[in-house]
């Protein structure tokens, strides 16, 4: 018996297995992510030796405007030559006190209690092992979790990347870029917003999807399209083209030719298009 979050009692899943013999395409059945602080090391089967390191951070905290750090997750992977996840070898996940009392939405969201993180702080020592070496970080959300990391760490110079915005998940049958729903739409379900368990997630969709690692990693351009034609926004928007308030712009793998052809159909009045190569050591630092 498993309770939803509106508050129904669900049977328990070996209740259905006559339904399910009788009417299996009336049926999806996802079990259990199978990847947890238990687990590890894992080898990941199908995939080359390890050649190097990346990094994958989550952070758990306060809220979302202005918020603190509450649990630090990060998980050491090897990658082997064609950029496949092939191991998961250590695993670091610390509470960190932020100083005032967590919102009962926090707790109640991922189970974190002011008793739990009262006097914690990070060991900055142990943070630095588990980012030895310089291995990129790979967060789902860079944008929101590199702020944070450096509010607690100013100094840190490594190369971040987003497994959410550099891998088209959306277009590429998945329908979404959420954590939760992309391993969903795998057949895997996990116990979300536990900063080491979101780590896992992204492992586990990177060894599920074997080529998304590989274009998360590529080297990216952002393009800047200024003065948009009149009437022309919603295919800026259409193409994944994000408005900061002052220009539009995406960020793209290298391979920019068909981009700029579709720039120069758009700007009939001339070449409005600005590149400029993304230096993924400052990428999604906080502004200012």
């Amino acid at each position: 018996m498993w309770t939803t979050p509106s508050g129904n009692q669900r049977l328990p899943a070996n209740t259905y297995i006559k339904n399910i013999a009788q009417r299996p395409d009336d049926y999806r059945v996802i079990e259990r992510m199978p990847l947890d602080n238990e687990s590890v090391p894992v080898k990941f089967d199908g995939t080359g030796k390890p050649v190097r390191s990346i990094a994958i951070l989550d952070t758990e905290t306060t809220g979302i405007k202005d918020a603190d750090v509450i649990e630090l997750g990060i998980i050491r992977c090897g990658v082997d030559e064609f950029n496949h996840l092939c191991s998961i070898d250590e695993i670091y996940d610390e509470f960190n006190d932020p100083g005032c009392d967590i919102p009962s939405e926090i707790t109640k969201l991922t189970g974190i209690t002011d008793t739990m993180v009262k006097g914690k702080r990070l060991n900055e020592a142990k943070v630095n092992h588990i980012l030895r070496d310089d291995p990129v970080i790979v967060v789902h959300n860079a944008a929101y979790d590199r702020p944070l990391f450096e509010k607690l760490f100013p100094d840190d110079n490594h190369k971040w990347v987003c497994s959410m915005e550099y891998y088209d998940w959306y277009n590429r049958g998945f329908g979404t870029k959420k954590l939760e729903l992309l391993l969903e739409r795998e057949g895997f379900f996990f116990d979300a917003h536990r900063a080491y368990m979101d780590c896992f997630a992204v492992a586990y969709m990177l060894h599920l999807v074997p080529e998304s690692l590989d274009e998360i990693l590529k080297p990216r351009t952002k393009i800047s399209a200024w003065g948009c034609p009149y009437g022309k926004k919603d295919r800026l928007k259409d193409r994944g083209y994000k408005w900061d308030g002052t220009v539009w712009s995406t960020i793209l793998p290298d391979n920019l030719d068909e981009e700029m052809e579709f720039l120069k159909e758009l700007y009939t009045d001339g070449d409005k298009a600005k590149r400029q190569n993304v230096d993924p050591r400052v990428m999604f630092k906080k502004a200012g």
